[in-house]
């Protein structure tokens, strides 16, 4: 079967710092403000259109279920600035819902810097920012009906590097959990 979804984000006044800083701390994480006054993003207002669409499909018996998510900040119109773009492509293998069920699944993310709101991304992709591009690699086993062992791998690059204001930096970040559902 197909699913599909489609999501729509309005965040008005953004954009003023009083806005996205609590005290000292931005929430704007990613997105930049080179264009401009130093006390306002350069995406005026955030009205963020997503798309989602996933494929079941069933070879062998096993759930593989390739997925693509794209995002888009229609209220970004400066010419100067034209990184209003996010998407993800990936699929998971598998699904867990009994004991001894296991998931596994990829994805590659690029999240441009004013697609979204830097604040509300995957805390775990990256920091959490946006302008951010990179790898995910999850799995799951159910070690019983009521614990499940979780992996997570992500690789994850800043966009624009070399600016004065973006360092080159990569993260890796490895996450091992254990979840129990009482």
């Amino acid at each position: 079967g197909l699913l599909s979804s489609i999501s729509w984000y309005h965040y008005s006044d953004f954009t003023r710092s009083s806005n996205f800083l609590i005290g000292t701390t931005s929430l704007a994480g990613g997105n930049s403000n080179f264009i401009g006054s130093s006390t306002e993003l350069d995406a005026e207002d955030f009205e963020v259109l997503e798309v989602y669409h996933e494929l079941s499909l069933y070879p062998y018996g096993v759930p593989l279920r390739p997925f693509f998510d794209v995002a888009m900040n229609v209220a970004n119109k400066s010419e100067q600035n034209d990184e209003a773009l996010a998407w993800a492509l990936g699929t998971k293998l598998g699904g867990v819902v009994k004991k001894g069920d296991w998931e596994l699944s990829y994805a590659y993310k690029r999240i441009e810097n004013d697609s979204v709101v830097g604040a509300f991304n995957d805390s775990d992709f990256g920091l959490g920012h946006s302008g951010k591009r990179g790898h995910a690699f999850k799995g799951a086993y159910a070690v019983t009906e009521h614990m499940q062992l979780n992996a997570a791998l992500f690789f994850v690059n800043n966009l624009t590097t070399g600016t004065a204001s973006v360092r080159d930096e990569e993260q890796r970040r490895f996450q091992l959990d254990v979840g129990w559902k009482f």
